[in-house]
């Protein structure tokens, strides 16, 4: 499982998102309605997105979920936002946020993802 969620990450996220950008812009968002349509409607796509992965490694290997899928999704995507831009402020460097971003997703899939039960 770790290996998987570091190459997904790898794929999805990229080396990092831009945590001074995003916030950014959320905050001008929460202050102009048309700007908070296209961000909310950037965040959705987003979320889509990760649902495309996670959807598609729940059926190449079979996993089930505690979540739905798309519940699942944004706490993937509100995890790394929060990650990324807490490092970000903390001054680490880009290799320190992917190792600290791998990390946290791990442990959240590690409850995310059902445990298939022993049979004895």
């Amino acid at each position: 499982m770790s290996a998987l969620v570091r190459q997904v990450v790898g794929v999805s996220f990229g080396a990092r998102m831009e945590p001074q950008l995003i916030s950014e812009i959320r905050t001008q968002a929460l202050r102009d309605p048309s700007l908070a349509t296209a961000y909310l409607a950037w965040e959705g796509a987003l979320r889509s997105r990760v649902e495309g992965i996670i959807l598609q490694v729940v059926d190449a290997y079979g996993l089930r979920l505690r979540l739905t899928v798309a519940e699942a999704a944004q706490l993937l995507v509100d995890v790394s936002d929060d990650t990324c831009a807490r490092a970000t402020i903390e001054g680490r460097s880009s290799a320190e946020i992917t190792d600290r971003m791998n990390d946290r997703l791990e442990r959240l899939v590690g409850v995310l993802v059902e445990t298939p039960a022993v049979v004895r």
